[in-house]
Parts: structure tokens; C-alpha cells; sequence
């Protein structure tokens, strides 16, 4: 679009202008169409463009029709100002519509705007969203401002409503208002609670039914001044004497301002007291519970919260779950006889079977007074590790291991770095043998403790990396490879096949007792897997004599030191065959004794495998 030029403008202006045909030109349709409509706003509308025309053209040129003017705005307003026609022009639909329908509210915003429209227009093409404080006056105006219309103006819907239904307020709000219209303006929008309005809110008789309580955002408080016309008066006047810090804390939900504190020492000496409605407030909804059931616990427990009532807000502000003895104790007499401590203590079991047997006949009730730090104890050790909350009566299999878990619930890493299920009906002692797979205890996978059960074994290069991670194991000219698929077994061999007695067993050595009767057990009964038959000494004897015999085809002699190959004898100064004979038989033994511990250390291994396995394979399932 082009520059546009002063005299066509007029060229149009002047004949056609009642149609408005040099608004068309000037690119404002809106306007065109309405001198069509009214052909020049009955001609008043056509002088007034005559006389500002070159203002038109200079706005054109600069703004296009995004910017409104104020000449427009005044000549709007002028005509049709009391229907609201300059709040549509400005974009401002609701007031425009409350004018139409109040025309202009009553005239006085009609006159109000046309002092003010250089205002209104300003603000427009700031495209600020901020109420105006004129606005927000005219709406204060009477009767409407007495039925709340300024606040829906300033998006104080409730307060609108409070005041429509009041008027506002008995006419003592609306007048407060008045003097406090600015600080409503600036904090409008800002969902910010003004103490002004508060204390407005507090005045009686809404005050006594908690109607600042409602305002603040507080519902429980004011349904319980409704309920006790303030807490029988007395919260309601502290209440006054309170009410920026209650503002403060409304605007910041980070902090109380203290003003928890002080609640809770109202409701505490308050009659309602007596049902817990302090206990309720800072959340302990068990205690509440008891205090009803009881009355305060016969008034005692009642009168012993107002000396400790600092205590109990400190165990609310730090989020506290642990117990104390304080009120074990005061749970514990005279209702521990009903099982109320152990309900305290989340005993639920116990709890019940007090309550239906009185307290085990009174036995048990004494005991538990005896013991009930130690409970105390007991039940702050799950709080502290919320990971043993839930397997409380488990007890673990593995002395070492800090982790206590139930076989029945979930396997746990122990901190001794072994896999422990445990089982709650058999202890570990019975359930180390089992080979159904019901049960199954898996040995410590400790390279330390290996090392120190076998100090004279080879250890090096064993448990460099985690069974389930390492790919082989390297031992004395010796390599074994770990199973790549954790489902798997050797051929012919379940998982219910899997034995739990360990490789390293005391007996498991040859010459050591039992060793050769569990040999012989297991050979009769046709057992293929037990590939190390116990050495005989007199077969080893005899089979080193035939060695001997074989390879020993030379002699010393004692003068020349000259092989003699004829007859295989030693002569008199060379060691005697009886002597190297014991010599060659214990390094023999010595090194299938060697092979032997080497073979079952990789035995121990694949055991560790398969074991792991067969975890793998349990956790799945």
C-alpha cells in the first residue's frame, strides 16, 4: 500500500465523504461502513473528518489501522458512549456491554470516559492488560458498586459474589473499598490476598463463621469457625490481632509466618481439644482418632498436649515418622490394656489381639511396659531404612549380609556380596540340603573368604570379574567358559538337579575321614559325575614300583661314577631304592593332590554358574 495523499483524501472526503468513502481509502473499512450505515454518523461524523482530515492521513501513513486514535475514541464515545460503542471500539467487550446495559452505568461513566478517553486509548495501543483504576471507581459508583461490580471487573469473582449477596458487605466493605480502591487495582490479576480484604472479611458476624478463613484459602479452619462461631470467639480475636501474618502466609506457601503454631495452641485449648482437633490440624490423623474415641484419652492426654504442644509442631514441621515415648507411654496407660500402643506402633496383629484378649489377660500388657523403648527401637530402625519396612519379621540366612529380605517377596544383593533367599519356616540349617528347588541357598561368592578357608590354593586370576559378567576362567594351564544363556543347563541336568552342597567341603580331600566312604556310596549307586576316585596308597605304591622299574636303567658306580647298563644297579654309596622309592611316591601324591584341589576349585566355579543360573531363572519366574 502506498503513501496516501492529502488531496485525494479530500477529493473523496468531500463528496462521498457521508459514505465514507476516504476512510475506505485510508484503509479503515470499519469506519467506512459505519458512515455507510449512518451516513457520516448523521453528518456529524462527515464535518468532524473534514476538520481532522490531515491527522487522518498522517495516522494512515504511519500506523496503518492497527493504532487507534483519540479523536476517534471521542467522537464514539460522544455519540454512542451511553450503549458503550467506545469500550467495543477499544476492544474492551464486557465493559462495553455493562454500559449498554446499565447505559453507560447511569450516565457517570459515560462522562467519566469522555474525560478520561485519552486513557483508555493510550492503554489500548500499549496492548497492557492492567484495570484501570478509573474503570474500577466508575464501577465502585453506587448502587452497582455496592453489589460488587468492581470486583468482577478486577477478577475477584468470589468477592463479587460475597458482596452481591451482602451488599456489600453491609455497605462497610464497599465503603472501605473506596479508600482502598488503588491497592485493589495493582494487585489485581496478581491472585495476591490483600490484608484489607481480610480484615473486611473478618468483621462480624461473617468473621465468627471464618468468612477469612474461606478468603485465605483456609477451608478446613473456616468450616471449623462455622461450625464453633470462631472457635467460641477466641480464634477469631486472636485472629485479628494475626491477620497480616495469616495474608503473608496465604501469599507464600514456603512459609507458616508461625501461623500453624498458633493455631494449633487454639484448637488444643479450645474444648475441641478434648477430640483431637489439634492432632487433626498438624496431620496426625491416628492420634485425632484416639483423642475421639476417648476424649482426649479422659482429659489427661488433653491437659499433657498443652505442655508439649511446641514439641508436637516441631515433629510436624520436620516431617517427623519416628515414635516417641511420650506418647507410647501415654497410649500405653491406661489403654495399652486394649492394645492402643501397638496400634501406635502400626502393630496391627497385636493390636487386635489385645483389644480381644485384654491385653493377654493383663500379662502382656505389663511386659510391653517393660519393653516398649525397645519396640520404640525396633520400629524407628524400618523407619530410618524404609528398604526393611516391609519384611519386618525376616531374618537372614547369611550373618553378614545388612540386607533383609524374604524369599517369599524378592532376592536381595547382601553386603557381602552374595545372592540370599531366605525362608520364614525353616531356618537355613534345614534348608541348606534341600534339592527340590523350593529352597535353595546359595554360598558366598566372597574372593576374601575363599582365600582364607584355602591359603595354600592358587588364587591368581580367579574372580576377576562377577560370575554373570566374565566370558572365561583362566587357571593353571587350564581354561573353562561360562554358559552365554543363563537358562541352560548341562545335558541330562534341570534346574531341580542343582545340589547345594559347596565344592569346598571339609572331607573332600583324599586320605581325609569319611573321604573314601562317600566315594564308595556314590560308586555304588552308579553315580557317573564323581570323576576323582580316592587314591589307593598301595596301589600307588605298586604302580610308582613299575615306573621305577621301567625307567630306572642306570647306576652309579662308586669309583668312576660309570653308567652301568647291563645289570640296572646301584652300587653301595647311591641312594637306596627304599629311599627314592618313599622320595618318588609322596611328589606323586604331592602333585595329584595339586591337580586334584585345581579341578575341584574349577568345579566350584561352574557350581557358582549355575547357581547364578538358576537365580536368574527364580527372579523371572
Amino acid at each position: 500500500m502506498g503513501e496516501k495523499k492529502l488531496a485525494e483524501a479530500y477529493i473523496l472526503g468531500i463528496p462521498f465523504g457521508l459514505f465514507g468513502a476516504h476512510h475506505f481509502y485510508l484503509g479503515r473499512k470499519g469506519f467506512g461502513i459505519l458512515y455507510a450505515c449512518t451516513l457520516g454518523l448523521f453528518g456529524l461524523g462527515y464535518i468532524f473528518d473534514l476538520i481532522r482530515m490531515r491527522w487522518l492521513v498522517k495516522h494512515a501513513n504511519r500506523h496503518g489501522t492497527d493504532m487507534k486514535m483519540v479523536s476517534d475514541g471521542y467522537l464514539i464515545g460522544a455519540l454512542g458512549g451511553l450503549f458503550g460503542a467506545h469500550h467495543f471500539y477499544l476492544g474492551n467487550k464486557k465493559l462495553g456491554i455493562f454500559y449498554a446495559c446499565t447505559l453507560g452505568v447511569f450516565t457517570m461513566g459515560w462522562i467519566a470516559d469522555l474525560i478520561r478517553m485519552k486513557h483508555l486509548v493510550k492503554n489500548h495501543n500499549a496492548h497492557t492488560e492492567e484495570k484501570s483504576l478509573g474503570t474500577a471507581y466508575i464501577l465502585a459508583l453506587p448502587p452497582l458498586g455496592i453489589f460488587g461490580a468492581y470486583h468482577y471487573y478486577l477478577g475477584n469473582i468470589k468477592l463479587g459474589l460475597i458482596y452481591t449477596f451482602t451488599f456489600g458487605i453491609f455497605g462497610i466493605g464497599w465503603i472501605i473499598d473506596l479508600f482502598r480502591m488503588s491497592k485493589l487495582v495493582r494487585k489485581a490479576g496478581l491472585d495476591k490476598k490483600s490484608i484489607g480484604t481480610a480484615y473486611i472479611m473478618a468483621m462480624p458476624p461473617f468473621g465468627l463463621f471464618g468468612a477469612h478463613h474461606y478468603y485465605l484459602g483456609n477451608y478446613f479452619l473456616g468450616i471449623v469457625y462455622t461450625c464453633t462461631l470462631g472457635i467460641f470467639t477466641i480464634g477469631w480475636i486472636t485472629d485479628l490481632f494475626r491477620m497480616k501474618n495469616l495474608v503473608k502466609a496465604s501469599n507464600d506457601p514456603t512459609s507458616d509466618y508461625g501461623t500453624t503454631k498458633v493455631t494449633a495452641y487454639i484448637l488444643c485449648v479450645s474444648p475441641l481439644g478434648l477430640f483431637g482437633a489439634h492432632h487433626f490440624y498438624l496431620e496426625r490423623y491416628l492420634n485425632g482418632g484416639f483423642y475421639v474415641a476417648t476424649v482426649g484419652l479422659f482429659g489427661f492426654g488433653w491437659f499433657f498436649d498443652m505442655l508439649r504442644l511446641p514439641v508436637l509442631y516441631e515433629r510436624y514441621a520436620d516431617e517427623d515418622k519416628h515414635k516417641y515415648p511420650d506418647e507410647a507411654y501415654l497410649y500405653w496407660f491406661p489403654f495399652g490394656i486394649f492394645g492402643l500402643h501397638h496400634f501406635y506402633l502400626e502393630n496391627k496383629k497385636w493390636g487386635i489381639l489385645y483389644a480381644c484378649t485384654l491385653g493377654c489377660l493383663g500379662i502382656g500388657w505389663l511386659i510391653d511396659g517393660i519393653r516398649l523403648r525397645m519396640l520404640l527401637r525396633e520400629y524407628n530402625k524400618y523407619v530410618e531404612d524404609p528398604d526393611m519396612n516391609d519384611f519386618r519379621i525376616c531374618r537372614p540366612s547369611c550373618r553378614s549380609c545388612s540386607v533383609y529380605r524374604c524369599k517369599r517377596c524378592c532376592y536381595r544383593l547382601c553386603s557381602c556380596g552374595c545372592f540370599e533367599n531366605f525362608s520364614l519356616s525353616r531356618s537355613t540349617t534345614e534348608t541348606e540340603n534341600e534339592t527340590n528347588g523350593e529352597v535353595r541357598t546359595t554360598p558366598c561368592d566372597d574372593f576374601e573368604m575363599i582365600k582364607e578357608m584355602y591359603p595354600d590354593e592358587n588364587h591368581e586370576g580367579y574372580n576377576e570379574k562377577p560370575a554373570n559378567e566374565r566370558d572365561t576362567y583362566q587357571g593353571e594351564g587350564q581354561a573353562y567358559t561360562v554358559q552365554e544363556s543363563y537358562d541352560t543347563y548341562p545335558t541330562g541336568q534341570t534346574s531341580s538337579d542343582q545340589t547345594t552342597t559347596p565344592a569346598y567341603d571339609n572331607g573332600a580331600y583324599p586320605g581325609d575321614p569319611g573321604y573314601e566312604e562317600q566315594y564308595l556310596a556314590e560308586g555304588e549307586a552308579g553315580n557317573e559325575d564323581f570323576p576323582y576316585p580316592p587314591p589307593n596308597e598301595s596301589e600307588n605304591v605298586g604302580y610308582h614300583q613299575e615306573q621305577y622299574q621301567e625307567h630306572t636303567n642306570y647306576s652309579y658306580d662308586d669309583n668312576n661314577g660309570i653308567e652301568d647298563t647291563n645289570n640296572c644297579q646301584y652300587e653301595d654309596n647311591s641312594p637306596s631304592d627304599e629311599i627314592r622309592h618313599h622320595e618318588d611316591v609322596n611328589v606323586t601324591v604331592q602333585n595329584e593332590q595339586e591337580q586334584y584341589e585345581l579341578e575341584n576349585q574349577q568345579n566350584y566355579q561352574q557350581y557358582n554358574v549355575q547357581t547364578d543360573s538358576q537365580y536368574q531363572e527364580d527372579v523371572h519366574m
